[in-house]
């Protein structure tokens, strides 16, 4: 089914349908790179290439039951995560993340849309911070998101990659 050589990259992430970010274009991304990437979205979005419209948050127990299904035919090599939508999906990528120690985990903390729209609630960026954020090897944030992440204390960017290393994350490339 695919070239045994190439490294297997399991992104869950909301699936864009211009291509111009989410699954899509993560997948063109791992590709690109020359990974075999695998894909498990968890959300759908209605949107255009100018701005998100609405976000439905894919069932838990499908998130869940797609990764399980591709880890136990796919020997993975990394995990990526990009949009998550509520708490339910952040309950169903922990519990996938949590079963894959020692799989470098990259996320992209996507928190509002292009056109501006909110994509996270407060609620959600504490208990991403808590709960994933100490299992993150790189997470990619844009000055916004990191901003968003760092939380109030911190007034330049480097306080705000100080704030979120000092809770768990491994590296962070803004």
């Amino acid at each position: 089914m695919r070239d045994a050589n190439l490294p297997v990259v399991l992104v869950l992430a909301g699936h864009d349908p211009t291509g111009g970010a989410g699954l899509v274009a993560d997948a063109e991304t791992v590709q690109a790179c020359g990974g075999w990437p695998i894909t498990v979205p968890t959300s759908l979005t209605v949107q255009c290439t100018h701005d998100v419209l609405s976000v439905t948050p894919c069932a838990p127990d499908g998130i869940r039951g797609m990764a399980w299904a591709l880890l136990d035919e796919f020997d993975v090599a990394a995990i990526k995560v990009g949009l998550i939508a509520d708490e339910a999906s952040l309950d169903a990528i922990e519990d996938v993340v949590r079963a894959c120690p020692g799989i470098p985990l990259v996320v992209d903390p996507v928190l509002r849309a292009g056109g501006g729209k909110n994509l996270s609630t407060s609620e959600l960026i504490d208990d991403f911070r808590h709960r994933l954020l100490p299992l993150v090897d790189i997470l990619t944030p844009n000055r916004h998101e990191l901003a968003r992440l760092a939380g109030a204390g911190s007034d330049n960017d480097v306080d705000r990659v100080i704030t979120l290393l000092s809770q768990g994350c491994q590296a962070v490339l803004v």
